[in-house]
């Protein structure tokens, strides 16, 4: 890439490592390949985005968002329509966004992409103007993790809060009587999840929850049926650890964007992992190779044959 000023959006409370060492590894790291860099901390109760804007006022050509997918979905908002680069350093638990377009979640080989990588222009989703790079969902899952955090802010372990906030949000009624309104389908259903993703995931097997490609600039949508208490506790349990999913009961498609009518005048709804509480109807975009992300060699050649 040549020798460019970066910035790195660092947010030391992603994951499960010491901020301070972590950003002094960082910074070790940066040394060793030379990088001109310079770290932004985010501090907790933060507004990302202004640091990020504080850093494209500084004119850095590269941005670093080093954290987990809320980090880099709030850096990549702020990035749409600059010629600003994006690089990836994954630090959350879970690094969905990382994985989709491999880069690795060793911290020395994620660096080596931001200096040796090539540049993609991905694409971008968004909720009423809320930006997602992964996926957004509407029903029980925002309500598990509202509770949930409820929870954990009172001193339970994360597993024992889960279990708790199930519990809570299944024994309440689970289910949103909405209308989904889109080029291909209208329809009015009481469902207990609406899942909007950027771009197509497996919804099946061992590739559950990941995606091929981020640049076919098209949201997949993906409406639950009605099932019982026992199966919805069930996948819940699978997106929380990861696992792959045999259910079925969807009704999948593709569309450029896509609304959401209800009934309530607020919805809560999940971004990247984030709960917004948002006023409907909800207004899905998506935003064709909108960002431009530094991706691994591989991965930028396999793509363009997509």
């Amino acid at each position: 890439m040549g020798k460019k000023r970066i910035a790195i959006i660092f947010n030391g409370s992603a994951g499960a490592q010491d901020g301070e060492a972590l950003l002094q590894k960082i910074t070790e790291i940066c040394q060793e390949y030379e990088l001109d860099t310079t770290p932004f901390v985010i501090h907790a109760g933060a507004d990302i985005s202004q640091i990020v804007k504080k850093a494209l006022h500084e004119k850095f050509e590269v941005i670093v968002a080093a954290g987990g997918d809320g980090t880099i979905s709030a850096v990549a908002g702020v990035l749409i329509g600059t010629s600003v680069l994006l690089g990836i350093l994954p630090l959350g638990t879970r690094n969905h966004f990382a994985k989709d377009i491999q880069i690795p979640l060793d911290l020395k080989e994620a660096m080596a992409v931001i200096s040796q990588g090539e540049v993609m222009a991905l694409d971008i989703a968004s909720v009423n103007g809320q930006f997602f790079v992964n996926n957004s969902s509407v029903g029980f899952y925002p309500k598990i993790v509202k509770f949930r955090e409820l929870f954990q802010r009172k001193g339970f372990y994360r597993w024992i809060a889960f279990i708790f906030a199930s519990a809570i949000v299944m024994n309440r009624n689970s289910f949103l009587r909405l209308r989904i309104a889109s080029s291909k389908k209208d329809i009015t259903s009481r469902t207990p999840l609406i899942f909007v993703g950027n771009n197509r995931y497996t919804m099946q097997g061992y590739e559950w929850g990941s995606r091929d490609s981020l640049v076919r600039g098209k949201l997949f949508l993906s409406l639950m049926h009605r099932t019982s208490r026992l199966k919805l506790f069930q996948i819940a349990v699978q997106a929380i650890l990861d696992l792959p999913s045999q259910y079925v009961d969807f009704d999948t498609w593709m569309d450029r964007e896509m609304t959401i009518y209800a009934e309530k005048k607020f919805l809560r709804v999940s971004l990247d992992g984030e709960i917004r509480l948002m006023q409907t109807p909800l207004r899905y975009l998506i935003h064709p190779h909108a960002i431009n992300v530094i991706v691994p060699q591989n991965y930028a050649y396999d793509r363009s044959h997509l």
